[in-house]
């Protein structure tokens, strides 16, 4: 019975180790970058079972389980989330929030009561459709800024605001059946600073994958053009130890607004709390500050919302 345990164990060690380890190949296939999104599943595996073998007192293969979460946790340091200290104390800030309403969801109430409660100054939605324009315009009379494209599906997307815009447009990376949204509010520098409201395809087979790659590279082209500070909030459908995600946050020097929160932020599926994973992000460029990074969940959606506020 217990080489029989023992030798299970050493199947799932195998499995797990090449899984891991063809995660880092997410560039050269869509399906091997699938698996760079459950890096953090990868190593609380590895957890599991060493803890399993320390019972069956196996130490060579502890041995080479510690090396490997050695490995893991190194990775992770690169996504360390701590705030150390407030350095933006005293100063006024925007706050804004990324909510993915879930187009099938109809429990329009906790929405708005999720909404009241955090009373952020701009919101990004993605998966706005008609049942939502109609409920979210009724209730929300005290955003007199919207810009909108209504869609069936899961693609529709709106940016609601208390704070006046000097601009705002329509744009299309991949195609247009994904739109994203672009607008500039006026700051205290009396520079613009620009927010791109995005919902990225998700990955799911090799055609999805290549546009989804065209919309990293349209979006990383267009925001290159400005030559003042931006952010980026939507619904990426990627986590941050994708290739593709790296690859846009150092082309652009962005910084993840988690960053200023302790943890790994996962927001997808709400149902999975804390091992689910981080897709829905904040993003900002250099001379952006950000704090008081959190989630929300319980809304109906298959999405936690997420609020930052930022200088």
């Amino acid at each position: 019975m217990k080489k029989s345990v023992i030798f299970i164990l050493q199947v799932l060690l195998a499995i797990n180790s090449l899984l891991f380890g063809l995660s880092f190949f997410g560039k050269h296939h869509w399906v091997l970058e699938l698996l760079s999104h459950l890096r953090m599943h990868f190593g609380l595996t590895f957890i599991i079972l060493g803890i399993i073998l320390i019972i069956f007192k196996q130490k060579g293969l502890i041995k080479y389980i510690s090396t490997a979460l050695g490995i893991c946790i190194l990775f992770w340091s690169n996504f360390a989330h701590v705030q150390l200290f407030d350095i933006y104390k005293g100063q006024t800030s925007i706050k804004l929030g990324n909510i993915n309403l879930y187009s099938l969801n109809k429990d329009f109430e906790k929405t708005i009561e999720m909404i009241r409660s955090e009373n952020p100054d701009i919101i990004c939605f993605q998966e706005y459709n008609s049942f939502w324009h109609k409920k979210l315009s009724e209730e929300l009379t005290d955003y007199p800024y919207k810009k909108e494209k209504i869609q069936e599906g899961h693609f529709g997307i709106a940016t609601y605001s208390k704070i006046e815009w000097a601009k705002s447009e329509i744009v299309n990376f991949a195609n247009d059946m994904f739109p994203s949204l672009w607008i500039e509010i006026e700051s205290k520098t009396k520079n613009p600073i620009g927010i791109l409201n995005t919902h990225i395809e998700p990955p799911i087979g090799l055609q999805a994958h290549q546009l989804r790659v065209k919309h990293f590279q349209k979006m990383a082209q267009f925001l290159k053009s400005k030559t003042f500070n931006y952010l980026i909030s939507g619904d990426l459908n990627t986590t941050p130890y994708s290739y593709h995600f790296i690859n846009l946050v150092e082309d652009l020097s962005l910084i993840d607004s988690r960053n200023c929160s302790l943890g790994i932020g996962a927001t997808w599926p709400n149902d999975l709390g804390l091992i689910g994973i981080p897709i829905d992000h904040i993003l900002g460029t250099q001379k952006i500050g950000f704090v008081n990074w959190k989630s929300s969940g319980g809304t109906g959606s298959d999405h936690r919302s997420v609020f930052v506020e930022f200088y």
